[in-house]
């Protein structure tokens, strides 16, 4: 009894430790956070709309309207984001300050060793409940940017129609875009979209593995054309050989006769290459959609519906 009583002694006096552990991830900021978010009463929803109706200049109004919340709103995102990281960091950290001072207090007291490393046990094996938070601070940035880039989007969206009529953009619209801009940043909607992304991915990974999967064994003569046929795809990207590094892009690229060929050859869509990086994904399509075709004649076709020069 005397045992338990005192790990728990023991236990108590280490965790203070851990609420010292958190440290500011960034400055504070200047403009005190409960000053930018309070909006005047005057421009609530329900007072905005009726004064609306009297004011001489209704877009100038409407703006000034839509500039207070999305500054609001700007400033609460700037608070939870800063939140975001300084949470993580503190409950991870701080178990460890407490997992050490318990070790450290075990070593004092001999005959409550057991006890105390007891103690230290129970709370190191927890750490497994944390790993959640671990992971998550792991991808906090790509959640981070992505909750930016849908803010930026949908802010965007915004300024760019306060440039319309009153007529075109009454202010009850300009309510309804204000809530999306602030539901546009949430960790749910940021890892859904994450997830979007990564599914389109696999997709796409999917479709090459099926096509490199269903290739046939070409005899020399089919070798010989394909190797023309990628040969040719290459050089329209700006490449000597897919292995050779190209100049600073366009280079020796051709990319309105890269899309072209690149239609002709899979069927799909693409707009002309505006870096190597696409120029390269155009060339690989082509060489990709020679992998299932074993027969010179139809390659032979392939390569002439698609503009490209074989050589010799």
């Amino acid at each position: 009894m005397i045992g338990r009583f005192r790990t728990i002694c023991v236990s108590a006096a280490a965790l203070p430790l851990a609420a010292c552990a958190s440290f500011e991830g960034a400055p504070r900021p200047v403009l005190d956070l409960q000053k930018v978010t309070a909006i005047d009463p005057g421009y609530y929803p329900a007072t905005a709309l009726v004064t609306i109706q009297t004011e001489p200049d209704k877009m100038a109004y409407r703006n000034r309207v839509m500039t207070v919340y999305m500054s609001a709103m700007d400033a609460r995102y700037a608070a939870f984001r800063t939140g975001l990281s300084k949470q993580l960091r503190g409950t991870n950290f701080g178990l460890e300050i407490a997992t050490l001072g318990l070790g450290g207090l075990g070593a004092i007291w001999a005959k409550a060793a057991q006890e105390i490393n007891a103690g230290t046990t129970f709370l190191t094996g927890s750490r497994g409940a944390f790993n959640k938070e671990v992971y998550f601070q792991q991808t906090l940035p790509a959640l981070v940017a992505m909750m930016d880039a849908n803010r930026l989007k949908v802010g965007a969206d915004l300024i760019s129609k306060q440039s319309r009529s009153i007529q075109d953009y009454p202010l009850e619209a300009a309510f309804a875009d204000l809530s999306r801009y602030e539901l546009s940043a949430s960790i749910d909607g940021a890892v859904q979209q994450l997830n979007k992304e990564a599914a389109k991915t696999l997709d796409a990974a999917q479709a090459r593995y099926a096509v490199l999967a269903s290739s046939c064994t070409p005899d020399e003569a089919v070798g010989v054309l394909r190797g023309k046929i990628n040969n040719a795809a290459w050089q329209l990207a700006g490449r000597s050989d897919p292995d050779t590094e190209p100049g600073a892009f366009p280079g020796t690229a051709k990319p309105e006769d890269l899309r072209k060929a690149a239609e002709s050859m899979t069927g799909e869509t693409f707009a002309p290459a505006t870096s190597q990086d696409e120029a390269d994904r155009q060339a690989t399509a082509i060489t990709d959609a020679i992998r299932a075709n074993c027969n010179v004649n139809q390659l032979k076709a392939l390569a002439a519906g698609a503009n490209l020069r074989l050589g010799d």
